[in-house]
């Protein structure tokens, strides 16, 4: 019967807020502008321990700050999730129903917003250790010298090195701009379970487990 008169029993929709909480119209584009902040320091020194035998130390230092929407479009949770699920799993083990979680509250954030809380925090411990060698053998006969031939006509290199790259920030944006932004999803309809969801401006709090 409802089919027939043409009632619309559910309407989706998903909003998007501006920075002063005012909503943007459905259609228009969601314009991101992304900022991030890299120092990187390298030194090194080459060691000839004796004529046939070169080492090479190096240590290079990275700094790589957390990504942030620089016109102030950025949303953070306002608790540690992280020490979120640990209460909810500390929770479990006492046999405690989730409806005593904390209830997760979105707000402002990133430098854009006052310097609040970023996604994470700054990592100031990437050091990059490398060390190389050179070593060209030398032998007056036997098997090394027709492996290997006189000296200085053969080199045998080798080395190990730690590297810190920017490039996951890049990899994490796409899911930081889809999922934790300033949207509201909202599903009204006639059935029971018809809910409003989704992260809205100035410390509203919903529930994770909808």
């Amino acid at each position: 019967m409802i089919a027939l008169v043409g009632a619309v029993t559910q309407v989706d929709a998903t909003y998007n807020y501006l920075r002063d909480g005012s909503i943007l119209q459905q259609g228009s584009p969601t314009k991101r502008h992304f900022g991030a902040d890299s120092y990187e320091l390298y030194v090194q020194d080459s060691y000839r321990v004796k004529p046939t035998l070169t080492v090479n130390l190096g240590l290079r230092y990275s700094l790589f700050s957390p990504p942030w929407e620089t016109t102030g479009l950025q949303v953070s949770p306002t608790i540690s999730l992280g020490k979120w699920f640990q209460q909810r799993g500390a929770n479990m083990l006492k046999g405690l129903p989730s409806n005593l979680d904390p209830l997760v509250s979105f707000d402002l954030s990133g430098p854009a917003n006052g310097g609040k809380n970023n996604w994470y925090g700054w990592d100031y411990k990437d050091f990059g250790p490398r060390v190389s060698f050179a070593w060209s053998p030398k032998s007056s006969g036997g098997l090394l010298k027709s492996l290997f031939g006189d000296g200085g006509k053969t080199s045998i290199r080798g080395g190990f090195g730690l590297f810190m790259t920017a490039s996951v920030r890049a990899c994490l944006l796409p899911s930081i701009d889809r999922l934790i932004r300033p949207i509201h999803d909202v599903d009204q309809s006639g059935w029971p379970g018809g809910h409003v969801h989704g992260p809205a401006l100035d410390g509203a709090q919903h529930s994770p487990d909808h």
